[in-house]
């Protein structure tokens, strides 16, 4: 869903888009109903491992919805490829050997990208 700024907000709204109750997101997350109203009404947060069930169930980027909740940084925007990789890079646990194969191609990448166009001094 949209713009919401707490995961509070958000939660309701994706309940509202879905049609569903607290009753039908606690049954699909395995907890009470209690438990959904008290974070849709900003009264407690859910836990990391919680932000990622809910991101699970409601088809949504866990990077947001952690950052909903106030467990990481927001996510880049859309449109910033470039930031959305590095985010991406830096969420995984990568061995050395994943490491210099991925600067090995960004390298090689890098190498073949025709130069920018000289700036015109006429």
């Amino acid at each position: 869903m949209g713009t919401d700024s707490t995961i509070g907000a958000w939660i309701r709204g994706e309940l509202a888009h879905r049609d569903w109750t607290a009753a039908d997101l606690a049954r699909r997350l395995g907890v009470s109903s209690g438990r959904i109203s008290e974070w849709s009404s900003g009264r407690y947060t859910p836990s990391p491992a919680s932000c990622l069930r809910l991101a699970e169930v409601f088809a949504a980027d866990p990077d947001r919805v952690l950052a909903l909740a106030g467990h990481r940084a927001a996510p880049p925007a859309p449109e910033d490829a470039k930031a959305r990789l590095i985010a991406l890079i830096q969420r995984v646990e990568m061995t050395p050997t994943q490491i210099a194969g991925l600067e090995a191609m960004l390298t090689a990448w890098a190498d073949v990208q025709p130069a920018p166009p000289a700036a015109d001094k006429s």
